[in-house]
């Protein structure tokens, strides 16, 4: 495929570029020639290849993770799913006592597990915020169920 006519950035290249009765009178550009020289001259310069990145994290290689942090997270992940059971049970026709008490004794070791999380991390640490909300409600939901408010 040949381009004739003006090239849209106004640049002629010395070609003649006009179209008489369907035959062309000079050499037209081709469109492919246009195309890679655009590509080209788009192209940034390589600068090596990249470090190479675990597949399952991207993060795991550009920052190492505490351990006092994950654990953090993950009772806080824990506390919540719990939390989360609670509110299918509580949905549900009738709860009993016993499934409740249980609940109650989980979110009360949940809560004190989350408080030990707590202590561990530095008082500047934006998951010490989380953990501590997480733990207020599961130390306060357990209260509920022993209290008698989802009987």
């Amino acid at each position: 495929m040949k381009i004739y006519g003006n090239r849209p950035d106004g640049i002629n290249n010395g070609v003649n570029q006009t179209k008489q009765g369907g035959a062309k009178k000079g050499g037209g550009l081709d469109f492919s020639q246009l195309l890679n020289g655009s590509l080209e001259a788009g192209r940034p310069k390589a600068a090596g290849p990249p470090p190479p990145l675990s597949p399952l994290n991207p993060l795991q290689q550009a920052a190492p993770v505490d351990q006092g942090r994950q654990q953090a997270a993950g009772a806080g992940i824990d506390t919540l799913e719990l939390l989360e059971h609670l509110s299918s049970l509580l949905a549900g026709p009738e709860v009993s006592e016993g499934a409740l008490e249980e609940m109650a004794n989980a979110l009360e070791g949940k809560a004190e597990e989350l408080m030990a999380a707590r202590d561990s991390l530095g008082q500047d640490d934006p998951l010490r915020h989380q953990v501590n909300e997480i733990g207020i409600l599961s130390a306060v939901e357990a209260y509920k169920i022993k209290r008698g408010d989802y009987s």
